[in-house]
């Protein structure tokens, strides 16, 4: 059995004020890829999957889609639904609700919801 580790990690290349999203000197994905490199650095005495996860009204551009590639991560969209029933699924930009109804395809128990600004150390 492993851990999820999920990152919420919407762009905001127009440094406007979008929930979630604050802008600052480090843009969120170099943020996100600081946090990866720490914990594949740190975290080796147990087996993980990194979940990577965006909103779909603000895509990766092609540059950060580049960055992103390369690495071992999942990488999940949040779709709107505004016509849906429960209110869990109302929750266009908290990424957070999603993720913690988020039905992972492994059999974890446990989820570990990070901040893209974070260092993981040992």
């Amino acid at each position: 059995m492993s851990l999820n580790i999920a990152i919420p990690c919407t762009p905001n290349y127009t440094n406007k004020r979008i929930i979630n999203s604050i802008p600052k000197s480090v843009d969120v994905v170099t943020q996100f890829i600081t946090l990866y490199h720490s914990i594949k650095k740190n975290w080796q005495n147990f087996d993980y999957t990194i979940h990577l996860f965006r909103n779909e009204r603000n895509p990766f551009s092609e540059y950060d889609r580049k960055r992103l590639c390369p690495l071992d991560i999942e990488i999940h969209t949040v779709k709107e639904d505004y016509k849906a029933k429960s209110e869990d699924r109302r929750t266009p930009f908290m990424i957070r609700c999603n993720i913690l109804n988020f039905k992972f395809r492994d059999a974890s128990s446990h989820i570990l919801i990070l901040d893209p600004d974070m260092i993981a150390l040992n």
